[in-house]
């Protein structure tokens, strides 16, 4: 299983810390994501992959999620793999360090503050490209 982590920027992009963990609940919320400690719900054909980069569609939502994404992540994706999905609450800094992720994502989880899903990839057939992206990590 490959793994796309989701979590709130350490800055005020997303406003005051109160009002950017409520946006992030709502991001959760409409990918239809449950907390890590119930079975991981199917949210159905989401990811797309173009390059390096993949693209997760929302519902109800002209707007796709980008993230860059390594070969290996991809190869597996593209060959079928499932993709859990994760929502963080709590801020994460960009490139953290393997052991910071697995720190973060073991507090966030013990705190109900981590929400799950796992998807695939989708037939790329008529996607529509030109749709604005909103960057949600940088490249490793």
């Amino acid at each position: 299983m490959a793994f796309l982590l989701l979590a709130r920027p350490p800055s005020g992009r997303l406003g005051s810390p109160a009002k950017a963990a409520i946006r992030m609940y709502g991001l959760a919320k409409s990918l239809r994501l449950a907390e890590c400690s119930r079975r991981l719900p199917d949210i159905g054909p989401r990811l797309y992959i173009r390059g390096l980069d993949a693209f997760l569609r929302l519902d109800r939502c002209e707007h796709l999620l980008h993230a860059p994404i390594g070969d290996l992540w991809g190869d597996f994706t593209l060959g079928g793999g499932t993709v859990a999905v994760a929502v963080g609450l709590d801020p994460l800094r960009a490139r953290a360090s393997k052991e910071v992720v697995q720190a973060y994502m073991a507090a966030t989880a013990r705190a109900g503050r981590l929400f799950m899903g796992k998807t695939r990839l989708t037939a790329a057939a008529g996607t529509d490209w030109s749709t604005p992206a909103y960057e949600v990590g940088e490249p490793r």
